[in-house]
């Protein structure tokens, strides 16, 4: 077990900025896929295999919209709490230095 633990507000901030990023990047490349894919409708067809094939993709499709957000908010979150860590700190930090 360490005898100390350091911990750096302004690393905290540096580090919320970057899950932030992550989660701005997310977005970005999903949103761009989806429309991508959009776009070109549904070129498989309507026989048989394309209905089959529609089915699984429409599926797989859903799935990856729903992992991505999910992806994103954890990244979003984890940005949030770690800005408000930082903050936190600073305001402990510049109260216990007030004390002295």
């Amino acid at each position: 077990m360490a005898d100390q633990v350091e911990v750096s507000p302004e690393l905290l901030r540096q580090a919320s900025a970057k899950a932030d990023a992550i989660n701005t990047s997310i977005i970005g490349i999903v949103n761009s896929l989806m429309g991508s894919t959009n776009g070109k409708g549904k070129p498989w067809g309507t026989d048989i295999y394309g209905r089959d094939f529609d089915k699984a993709y429409t599926a797989a499709e859903t799935n990856l919209g729903k992992l991505s957000a999910s992806l994103a908010q954890s990244a979003a979150n984890n940005a949030d709490g770690q800005q408000q860590s930082g903050k936190k700190l600073t305001n402990t930090d510049q109260t216990s230095a007030g004390a002295f």
